[in-house]
């Protein structure tokens, strides 16, 4: 069962949507903050799809994927751009500003719900970094 979408978005009413290696408590903590947040891993049938899938699917249901595979959805950006072909968003977590430690999980928390009030989280069609 996918979890309910809650009333306040992201920019241009995009939600987000988690990549696959990231946590889903990441998007519950979003969610407790009124943001409309999934990850991958939530969405039935979607575990162990292919990037391309991925994006695919964020842009058939307007999400901004953010995701800590810098190297393949940079690629896949450039790809679908060459090709004139939209997409809702990557947002690429930046490896050195996230360590993979105990705090992990409270740093891009914090860092995206920053990013949705800031406006900083990329445009349709766009590729950006976050960082803390």
């Amino acid at each position: 069962m996918s979890p309910k979408p809650t009333e306040t978005v992201t920019p241009a009413g995009r939600g987000i949507l988690l990549d696959e290696m990231l946590s889903p408590s990441i998007a519950e903590q979003l969610r407790g903050r009124g943001l409309d947040a999934i990850a991958l891993t939530e969405v039935p049938g979607l575990s162990g799809v292919a990037d391309d899938e991925v994006l695919t699917y964020a842009t058939s249901v307007n999400r901004i994927v953010v995701t800590r595979n810098v190297r393949d959805f940079v690629v896949l950006d450039r790809q679908w751009r060459d090709a004139g072909r939209p997409h809702s968003g990557i947002a690429c977590l930046d490896s050195q500003a996230f360590r993979q430690d105990r705090a992990f999980i409270g740093n891009v928390v914090t860092a995206l719900a920053t990013a949705v009030d800031n406006g900083s989280l990329p445009l349709p069609g766009a590729c950006t970094f976050i960082s803390q």
